[in-house]
């Protein structure tokens, strides 16, 4: 009984034709597609073959049903991303395929699949039509949105690598999203506008998807794009100052070094800075890639994750950057208690009647926060586990040498850091002192032992803050943030519980600590002070460049400043204190009210005691008082 056109839809059919044929290259074995490229192709034969059409050949694109002509006359990245968005429903009867086969159309397709064989393909056409998904998706495409009714036109536009040829779409879609892997997979350090560059280059003069060929040639273009740089022009004046020339491979590390200064490293200091850049290069024999960077970013390290390069130069600014924001949230979360502060509002307050949940995310986010042990980060919308002090601890253990955690076997504790912290503060104290009684410091007082002292914490906390601190500190702040804004800043909170009306999400903690340490709070204010300052000083260290201390230092002095304020009204409450100052500055006086710091008498250095104990049954909250 002969099988009528109509019906053979409804056969599991697949033609049995091939259309890759050998092709011997140079070194006498057989092309192999690029991986990279391979990867994105089968995602896009898959996604050919599926079933998106109901059985009128029309596509729901955002609620509005599009003609197949239509749909397939847009840019096709536009036609994937609504291919993608298709769900799972009965209204999807027909993939590419079965619209064809549907309409009478399915010797056209034998006749086009003959024809295609005929013109015996180079590789890159062979390799893309062979997926049966991806040759539909053609076929539909010149058919339905080019209108081809021969076979020859129909194979002549599949075929066709410029003027908008199906080879050439599905070429520029391959560029576009292969490029853009390489940058994000191996952390390429490139600009939008140069991944663009090269994007349109490779568009333009068309090149081979056979493996050792196509992403080779694409990272060449990366690279190069990256050598033709504002920074280039840098390290050529610097050459050209200089005297020499670097060699071709520290290139790459150097423009990263000068990206990485966020603009500090120029035209007229480069000649200082950068000799002394190389040195550090060569003396520590580092392993640069081109334009690799396997860095976080600033973002990921923000109290409130900054692309920076591999090739730092013995110190990695990273650490230090997450060395600040471990300060902030060791301050507020574990020395202010306010994870604890938190805790005691879901228990005690929230039962109270009244207490209102300002919206239904709100509520979403406080049912997996206390029923789930979960919370949801705003910046990257990932849930975690909420944080256990213990390890908290460990963490600022580690890095700070703070609190009395239990030292893990194996486990390196940066006993330096106190020392060199200490040694800052000191520093900084001298200065203001023999500033107030210079009659010119700018030129009568040394700087150069703030200096050191900020190098010393550089070189410190670039080697302490790695691998547990780098992980932990941002879900940390993720949770500290999540705390803030869903709990502690919820209105009803703070108008029921800050004191004198001020509805201050502050003066609510005060309020909680308060009853939690039987009476006598902590000075909030300047804990809180503390911790901003403290996160402002070691990311100004992070940011230190000795050719740029000199604009810098009035600021920097102003932040140890009010630092050293905040921290001698904590260690003014509490009976166990000791001074970092040697004996013969204890009585310095520092510009500030009345020339004094507190405004009223002599400034205190002192640096409070840590506590061997616990707070109230919690981690102790001044263990970390400089």
């Amino acid at each position: 009984m002969p099988i009528e056109v109509n019906n053979i839809r409804n056969i599991a059919f697949r033609p049995s034709f091939n259309l890759t044929r050998p092709k011997l290259v140079a070194d006498g074995r057989l092309s192999q597609p690029d991986p990279k490229v391979d990867t994105f192709v089968k995602v896009l034969d898959t996604l050919f073959d599926k079933k998106h059409f109901d059985k009128t050949n029309k596509i729901d694109v955002g609620g509005k049903d599009i003609e197949l002509a239509d749909f397939l006359n847009q840019d096709i990245n536009d036609v994937t991303d609504a291919l993608k968005a298709t769900g799972s429903s009965k209204k999807l009867l027909k993939s590419f395929r079965d619209v064809v086969l549907g309409s009478g159309k399915t010797a056209l397709l034998f006749s086009v699949q003959n024809k295609l064989k005929e013109q015996e393909p180079g590789f890159t056409s062979s390799y893309l039509l062979k997926h049966e998904g991806i040759f539909d998706f053609l076929f539909c495409t010149a058919v339905y949105a080019k209108e081809f009714e021969e076979a020859d036109a129909i194979a002549q536009f599949m075929l066709e690598t410029e003027s908008g040829g199906g080879i050439q779409l599905l070429y520029d879609c391959i560029v576009k999203e292969t490029v853009t892997s390489i940058v994000k997979d191996d952390l390429l350090r490139v600009t939008p506008t140069q991944r663009d560059a090269v994007i349109k280059k490779l568009q333009d003069q068309p090149i081979s998807l056979a493996k050792g060929v196509f992403s080779e040639r694409i990272h060449k273009e990366l690279n190069t794009s990256v050598l033709d740089s504002d920074e280039m022009d840098i390290i050529a004046s610097a050459e050209t100052k200089l005297n020499l020339v670097f060699r071709a491979e520290e290139y790459p590390a150097l423009i990263n070094f000068i990206r990485s200064s966020n603009g500090t490293v120029n035209k007229q200091n480069a000649g200082y800075i950068l000799p002394l850049a190389l040195t550090q290069l060569r003396t520590n024999e580092f392993k640069v890639s081109s334009t690799s960077n396997t860095s976080l970013s600033d973002a990921d390290f923000s109290v409130t994750y900054f692309e920076d390069d591999n090739a730092a130069l013995v110190l990695n600014r990273e650490n230090i950057l997450c060395a600040a924001q471990n300060f902030y949230v060791m301050t507020l979360a574990d020395e202010m208690e306010l994870f604890n502060v938190a805790n005691r509002i879901i228990t005690k307050h929230f039962n109270s009647v009244g207490i209102k949940i300002p919206s239904k995310e709100s509520h979403n986010m406080l049912k997996l926060y206390l029923f789930g042990d979960s919370f949801k980060d705003n910046k990257d919308g990932n849930i975690y586990k909420r944080t256990v002090p213990q390890e908290r601890w460990l963490v600022y253990k580690g890095l700070f040498d703070a609190g009395d955690a239990q030292v893990l076997e194996g486990m390196t504790v940066n006993s330096e850091f106190n020392n060199h912290w200490e040694v800052l503060l000191t520093e900084v104290a001298k200065y203001l002192d023999k500033a107030e009684r210079s009659e010119n410091p700018e030129y009568f007082v040394s700087r150069q032992n703030i200096m050191q002292a900020i190098e010393d914490l550089q070189y410190n906390l670039s080697s302490y803050c790695t691998t547990m601190a780098k992980i932990a500190g941002p879900v940390i702040n993720a949770e500290l943030d999540f705390v803030m804004k869903e709990i502690l800043q919820n209105p009803e909170i703070t108008q029921r519980l800050a004191r004198d009306g001020s509805n201050s999400v502050w003066k609510v903690v005060e309020h909680e600590l308060a009853y939690m340490r039987q009476g006598s709070a902590p000075n909030v204010k300047a804990l809180y002070d503390k911790a901003r300052y403290g996160d402002a000083i070691i990311r100004a260290i992070a940011n230190y460049s000795p050719a740029l201390f000199e604009q810098t230092f009035p600021d920097f002095i102003s932040l140890v400043e009010a630092y050293i304020i905040a921290d001698s009204k904590l260690a003014m409450m509490t009976d166990e204190r000791e001074s970092f100052i040697p004996d013969e500055f204890e009585e310095i006086t520092v510009p500030g009210s009345n020339g004094h710091y507190n405004g009223n008498g002599h400034g205190n250095y002192g640096r409070t005691a840590p506590h061997n104990g616990k707070t109230n049954g919690h981690m102790p909250a001044d263990d970390w008082n400089f």
